[in-house]
């Protein structure tokens, strides 16, 4: 198959690549999150022996609704799904987890943590993401999402999110983050960071993006994480 498969939960548009295990990866993108490239679906897929769940978030892209505070709660739901019908062929796919990782860059990353921290998830991996984003700062990203991306985003009311360091400790996770990251600086996360040294990789040369690139190269670390409890 080249292509994911595609179901709605809910208001979500859920791309996904079905494996004969009881592992979950649910990948989560940055803000705006964008359409996926398959092949890199596939990979976690194959590499990681899990299926692999690719929300699109509400109010982006495909997704129904509006991106708002419905956002979490429609995520914690992910994890349950029994069964996905795929909206092309109408093939029905059944599921049954023990093993869940959330895997997110950026704002996913963010998204990866907090579902680690209210025990929707088993691990975590997060990638260049910030700790906390204030309504401010995310009503300002509003603005350049609107100007870039138009029709794509209903952005509905800002709202607040952070990733509470108490509710990590004692949990399965990695985080990740370049030094000359331009959009989520080092120096901002640093603190955060700090706090996690023993679960930290402080990489150069990646900036913000990179995301596959980090996957790809700290795999074995990932597998390990995976593989762990």
């Amino acid at each position: 198959m080249d292509y994911s498969y595609r179901s709605f939960v809910k208001d979500m548009l859920v791309e996904f690549v079905p494996y004969p295990s009881q592992r979950l990866i649910m990948l989560f993108q940055g803000l705006p999150s964008v359409p996926c490239d398959s092949s890199f679906l596939f990979y976690l897929s194959q590499r990681f022996k899990a299926t692999v769940f690719y929300p699109r978030y509400p109010g982006t892209w495909e997704s129904k609704g509006t991106f708002d505070k419905s956002l979490l709660k429609q995520l914690f739901q992910l994890p349950k799904i029994k069964k996905l019908k795929d909206c092309y062929s109408g093939e029905i796919f059944q599921f049954s987890f023990n093993n869940i990782m959330a895997m997110g860059h950026s704002f996913g990353g963010m998204i990866s943590l907090y579902l680690l921290g209210e025990n929707i998830v088993d691990k975590a991996v997060s990638i260049a993401a910030p700790w906390k984003l204030t309504k401010k700062e995310i009503r300002e990203h509003y603005k350049y999402i609107k100007e870039c991306f138009g029709s794509a985003y209903r952005l509905g009311e800002p709202v607040e999110f952070s990733i509470n360091p108490e509710k990590l400790k004692g949990k399965k996770f990695l985080l990740f983050h370049s030094k000359d990251d331009p959009i989520v600086p080092f120096e901002d996360v640093k603190q955060f960071l700090n706090l996690f040294s023993e679960k930290t990789k402080i990489l150069d040369g990646y900036g913000h993006g990179g995301k596959k690139q980090i996957i790809k190269r700290y795999s074995r670390t990932i597998e390990k994480l995976f593989k762990d409890g």
